[in-house]
């Protein structure tokens, strides 16, 4: 199968990483469960996520993250299948 980057983020939050790596969304309240849920809808063609480990061992504080509150964030990129419509 070949695949290729299209998403790429350096705002990613910090507290959604459990859900979007491991689908655990446990620790989310509603309106976290909403947002994510909401991420996952627009970027529906993405079969896989990845992570820069470099900004998991340092995130970084952002006042507009992806979505949700201020916190801190790091880089995640979504890769999709080739040929698959935007």
């Amino acid at each position: 199968m070949s695949i290729q980057l299209k998403y790429s983020y350096d705002n990613f939050p910090t507290w959604a990483m459990s859900a979007l790596i491991n689908g655990d969304d446990s620790s989310f309240d509603e309106v976290d469960s909403f947002d994510f849920e909401l991420f996952l809808h627009r970027h529906g063609d993405a079969i896989v996520w990845d992570y820069d480990t470099d900004s998991i061992d340092n995130p970084s504080f952002n006042s507009y993250p992806l979505f949700g509150s201020p916190c801190d964030v790091v880089r995640v990129e979504g890769y999709v299948k080739l040929g698959v419509a935007s």
